[in-house]
């Protein structure tokens, strides 16, 4: 602006309605969209734009180079603490997934990565870590919220009062950020992501940006396809699932049947390449395809909206959104039904939802239920071990590992047998009572220790009391 620049703000109707007619209107050359608005818009339909600045949310590879080829791209980076241009980087035609991800050096502002638990802790060079700003730029806190302020702005860390070689130690008034970095060779920064964004899915933890990336490096498709992952309780069920939303350039799907149509296409064989890279609870239980992408007064993905979005669908509604739809196959024998009501049980859905091809793991199952699933099967006299279910996770192939359980199966233990043989049972069975106080005919099996407690009962010998505890429990009165 100081050059003769004129800054132009669309109205909000502009923006939601016809940002593409606005911007050339106004003939703009120079425009800082994210990069979830600038996924709706056609570079060659921009002919006056030279410059675009991503900002607000993280830049794709494939977004990066799409207008790379029309106009010079800067991937910029900045809170709103500090400054929302705190970093940048401009990105070149060939840039791949690392560059894209790259957010450049800092601008107007020191950078610090540390130690994403303590904040005293500087991590090593290309180490990833918490990215710490400090400079003019960084705010004095947020206004009445001093318990907010003191968890995020800190004053002289450690590392920083104490200096280093050549360094002077300084004192320094600093913002921790909650995103994740790494420097790389160059000295710029990586984004890597949020560091409150790890999630928890069937008892393990995961990314949801390592998810969204290989989903999208994994489908087979010529345009534009962005992917949002995220964690859904669908209608009807017990068990949260990992969803992945798909935009592939705004098309409106006319009906629900073209929209399944279209996701099975798009997805077909996703899950097995997905397969050969990532573990299985990292592969979503669906696709979702949504004609457009929800957003947030600020231009960013409305992921709360995407969530309300996936919790309207039941569980049913979810399977037949996935790549394995279109190979559903009903259980054909006799095991596999059983063991399709057994699943239906442990996940609380329909059995009729439950194809022969679907993996226990990906549809809701955890370590907790693969011991609620072996305890129902042993209850209807069906031989399954935990084991048996990680190993063979998909009800087809876990039907052929399941047998039925027999009396032979199990040996009879007889009564004081598991003694060593040079021990007379019945002078043991007489010591037993002595010290229990009570008649030898009470005492019905004496079991040996295991090594660890004939360890432990040699260690209180030696020092009496060491493994003995006491507790008072008081009880209420029963009321009348």
């Amino acid at each position: 602006m100081t050059a003769g620049g004129c800054l132009c703000i669309p109205s909000e109707t502009e923006t939601s309605n016809n940002i593409t007619s606005s911007m050339i209107s106004y003939n703009a050359n120079f425009a800082d969209l994210t990069p979830s608005v600038a996924s709706t818009l056609s570079p060659t339909d921009l002919v006056t734009l030279d410059h675009l600045l991503f900002s607000g949310e993280a830049l794709t590879s494939h977004l990066a180079a799409q207008w790379a080829e029309r106009v010079t791209v800067l991937n910029t980076y900045g809170p709103a603490e500090c400054s929302v241009k705190a970093t940048f980087e401009e990105v070149g035609k060939t840039s791949g997934s690392t560059s894209a991800a790259s957010i450049g050096r800092g601008f107007g502002m020191c950078t610090w990565i540390v130690k994403s638990t303590n904040h005293n802790q500087l991590v090593p060079f290309g180490a990833a870590g918490e990215l710490l700003l400090e400079g003019p730029l960084v705010g004095a806190g947020y206004l009445g919220d001093p318990a907010k302020t003191e968890a995020a702005f800190i004053e002289d860390p450690t590392w920083l009062a104490r200096g280093g070689p050549g360094y002077a130690g300084r004192r320094g008034h600093l913002y921790k950020t909650g995103d994740i970095v790494r420097y790389n060779s160059d000295g710029c920064m990586t984004f890597l992501g949020r560091k409150d964004a790890q999630v928890k899915i069937n008892g393990q933890r995961l990314e949801l940006g390592d998810v969204e990336y290989h989903v999208r490096s994994n489908i087979i498709h010529d345009g534009l396809v962005q992917v949002f992952a995220e964690i859904i309780k669908p209608q009807g069920s017990k068990k949260s699932l990992l969803l992945a939303f798909v935009y592939t350039g705004g098309k409106v799907l006319s009906s629900n049947k073209q929209r399944v149509e279209k996701t099975k296409k798009l997805t077909a064989g996703l899950d097995e390449r997905l397969g050969s890279k990532v573990p299985s609870f990292m592969i979503p239980a669906g696709y979702l395809l949504i004609d457009h992408i929800p957003m947030t007064t600020t231009g960013k993905t409305d992921r709360r909206r995407l969530r309300e979005m996936g919790q309207e669908l039941t569980f049913e509604q979810v399977m037949s959104l996935n790549s394995r739809q279109a190979q559903h196959k009903p259980p054909s024998t006799t095991t596999e039904k059983r063991l399709q009501r057994l699943w239906a049980s442990v996940l609380g859905v329909k059995a009729d939802s439950i194809s022969a091809n679907d993996s226990f793991l990906r549809i809701g199952g955890d370590s907790i239920g693969a011991m609620k699933l072996v305890g129902l099967s042993r209850e209807e006299g069906l031989s399954l071990t935990v084991t048996d279910i990680f190993k063979q996770p998909k009800l087809c192939d876990l039907a052929l590992v399941l047998t039925e359980v027999s009396s032979t199966d199990f040996d009879t233990i007889e009564p004081f047998s598991l003694l060593d043989h040079d021990i007379d049972s019945q002078v043991a069975r007489n010591k037993v009572a002595e010290l229990c106080q009570v008649d030898s005919y009470q005492i019905q099996d004496i079991f040996p220790c295991t090594p660890l407690q004939e360890g432990l009962l040699a260690l209180t010998a030696k020092r009496a009391g060491d493994y003995v505890a006491r507790y008072e429990m008081p009880l209420r009165r029963l009321l009348t």
